[in-house]
């Protein structure tokens, strides 16, 4: 019977190059700050996408803000959940996935409103702001 190795003693060539995703953990970190930083700042749309006088370019820069940052929050999620993949005996790594899970709770609960905004539009408006704004029909 084969004994397993423990992590630390695979070699290096053998195991996943995550650093194309962060270099180190720290990068990671300050990364998962960004990410919780930018969707407070999403919070700044809430209550103006179904606003007639500005709401088209308005909602194109809510849906180009909030997109950007479901991007970066995937890139965090995966650096965490793939350590942990590596290692799931390592408390760092089942903290690091923790931590992702508590920004991604506070992200779509911060987020939520964009949804039920564009759902509670009067009828006909928002045809009208993808007729004046032909760039978001890329989120329809």
């Amino acid at each position: 019977m084969h004994t397993r190795l423990a992590r630390a003693e695979v070699p290096v060539e053998a195991t996943w190059d995550l650093s194309d995703l962060y270099a180190d953990e720290a990068a990671w970190a300050a990364e998962c700050e960004a990410v919780d930083e930018a969707q407070r700042a999403l919070g700044a749309y809430q209550g103006k996408l179904a606003d007639a006088a500005s709401g088209a370019a308005t909602l194109l820069a809510c849906l180009n803000a909030l997109e950007a940052a479901q991007v970066r929050l995937m890139r965090v999620d995966a650096y965490a959940h793939l350590r942990n993949a590596q290692d799931g005996t390592n408390p760092q790594h089942q903290a690091a996935v923790a931590r992702v899970a508590a920004l991604q709770a506070r992200f779509d609960a911060a987020t939520s409103f964009v949804d039920s905004e564009i759902l509670a539009m009067p009828d006909g408006l928002l045809q009208t702001f993808i007729a004046n704004e032909p760039r978001l029909g890329d989120f329809q």
